[in-house]
């Protein structure tokens, strides 16, 4: 059973309260300005006084209520509307915050890419290569602990590549994370400008030759050009721009035993040093004779 005491406690905190002093103060107010411009007008009617005391007082605490219902509504709006700005303003403020935390945390880590892309071993930049303009499927060796296994599960850790459909179990199929797709190209196209301009500055021996004939666009692709000594000598010295690869007499095409090649990325670069488009691939015959 419910302490009597503990209601009437409750009655008397709700009517000591301010918004409950308030209401009543204003109904004071209104029966008050009732008495004092309304009890003149009933005056004509000749109504019995105590009819009259009833009368003003219930329309001067009906307006006193009505208009205490009033201000209290209006008020209660208008902190609302306040409450609900500040609140939109703060959670304004706090999603601008996070996303330029999240903006400064994704330069850090393009700049760490970017700082560190030279130190990348041989397998982890060719799988970069690979996926740099396309994404593609990247195949686990047979020997868990190869080098090329070990910088695929690297990039994957690090979320520079995101594996998208697991094939089978060696088998991914992986694009490169959005946030460093850019800056992996730039890095690419740095590199292998760089690598083009470094070759030419060498200019090993037999390398004019060499360019001479990747520039030679009289004959069809499939003419043999003969390759001097110095060509075939120094044919590592070319590398990673112009590469090489050696047949068996009769195993590739008539008799070419060599084939000088410039990779697909670095192509476009070459014709850029060239000022020409040339040759993508030059067929040879060399003779130790």
């Amino acid at each position: 059973m419910a302490d009597p005491l503990a209601t009437v406690l409750t009655h008397l905190t709700n009517l000591v309260s301010f918004k409950s002093s308030l209401r009543l103060l204003i109904i004071a107010a209104s029966i008050i300005c009732s008495w004092v411009f309304i009890e003149p007008s009933l005056s004509p009617f000749n109504l019995p006084s105590e009819l009259s005391l009833t009368l003003i007082t219930v329309i001067g605490f009906s307006l006193g209520a009505l208009a205490s219902s009033i201000l209290f509504s209006s008020l209660g709006l208008v902190i609302n509307y306040t409450k609900s700005n500040i609140s939109a303003r703060k959670n304004k403020l706090e999603l601008q915050n996070q996303a330029i935390k999240k903006e400064n945390a994704d330069r850090r880590k393009i700049e760490l890419i970017r700082s560190s892309f030279d130190d990348y071993s041989y397998s982890a930049r060719n799988i970069l290569l690979k996926l740099k303009d396309n994404d593609c499927t990247i195949a686990l060796d047979s020997y868990r602990d190869s080098e090329h296994n070990q910088a695929f599960l690297g990039l994957l850790e690090s979320k520079i590549v995101l594996p998208e459909h697991r094939l089978d179990k060696n088998t991914t199929f992986c694009t490169i994370n959005p946030l460093y797709k850019k800056v992996i190209k730039q890095l690419f196209e740095e590199k292998h400008r760089k690598d083009v301009e470094a070759l030419f500055d060498l200019n090993p021996d037999g390398f004019k030759g060499l360019i001479k004939k990747f520039q030679n666009l009289t004959y069809k692709e499939e003419h043999i050009f003969n390759i001097s000594y110095f060509m075939y000598n120094n044919r590592y010295s070319y590398t990673p721009v112009i590469k090489h690869e050696l047949y068996e007499l009769g195993e590739f095409i008539d008799n070419c035993n060599i084939q000088f090649y410039i990779p697909e990325h670095y192509y476009p670069f070459v014709c850029e040093k060239m000022g020409v488009e040339i040759r993508s691939y030059v067929l040879g015959k060399y003779s130790e004779e």
